[in-house]
């Protein structure tokens, strides 16, 4: 499988991103790139790697710089977008954490939701036993950060809770979602 890769820094924060483009779409259609990764931190990416090379077969990544993510990102992280409307594809997970995933993409901008309320929905979709420890396990695995909005998700007491990328960011991301006065 052939992937593209590239960082950049926006604010504050380094990101990495993996994605790939499907070859037989013209350039400028909006369906050609599709994301597998975005993440803050080298440490981070570095551990998806791992992952996804054992997961997929040595992947070949090459370096290219994708301005469409970037300013995606830049305009979410600045307010100026709700989402960020790229096409996604998992290559690691577990059919199980995938699920959490895809539900928790489903939270709207602004909202927050308890892990508890994410594993019922997750729960009643997968027809297993509540777990509210392994939804957040999914969570902490969660390769999309902004696109999967796991920052989202927070304590049923009312507590931020953790956070992969770091509990600044997931204040932050809370903080600048309050604001809802932002251009779909």
């Amino acid at each position: 499988m052939n992937l593209n890769y590239f960082d950049f820094k926006t604010g504050n924060e380094n990101f990495y991103c993996i994605y790939k483009n499907d070859s037989s779409l013209p350039d400028g259609d909006p369906g050609k790139t599709s994301i597998c990764y975005l993440g803050v931190g080298k440490d981070n990416f570095d551990n998806y790697l791992e992952k996804l090379r054992k997961n997929n077969d040595n992947p070949v990544l090459e370096y290219r710089k994708n301005s469409m993510i970037s300013s995606a990102v830049s305009d979410f992280l600045s307010g100026k977008r709700k989402n960020i409307d790229i096409r996604t594809f998992f290559l690691t997970g577990t059919v199980f954490e995938q699920t959490v995933w895809n539900k928790a993409k489903e939270i709207d901008y602004g909202n927050k939701i308890s892990y508890k309320q994410l594993s019922e929905k997750v729960c009643r979709q997968a027809g297993k036993p509540k777990s509210y420890r392994a939804v957040g396990n999914a969570l902490g695995k969660n390769p999309l950060i902004l696109i999967v909005p796991c920052h989202r998700v927070i304590k049923s007491n009312g507590d931020i809770g953790n956070f992969s990328s770091g509990i600044p960011l997931k204040r932050k991301l809370l903080d600048l979602e309050a604001k809802r006065d932002v251009s779909p």
